[in-house]
């Protein structure tokens, strides 16, 4: 019998614990203003904002 941890090909918590020590090395030295701005998104850009979702149809 595999274990789940051979059946695997993407590791879905060692991607999460990358970038999170990649934001952090960003961010580290930052003041807290600073890192406000860091994680601001313009709204143009935010792809969890409704009113910039498109519709997807299934074919």
């Amino acid at each position: 019998m595999e274990t789940i941890n051979e059946q695997k090909e993407f590791d879905c918590l060692e991607m999460k614990r990358e970038i999170q020590a990649k934001i952090y090395a960003e961010i580290k030295d930052m003041t807290a203003e600073e890192r406000i701005l860091y994680f601001r998104i313009p709204p143009e850009q935010d792809p969890f904002r409704r009113d910039n979702k498109r519709e997807f149809v299934m074919a």
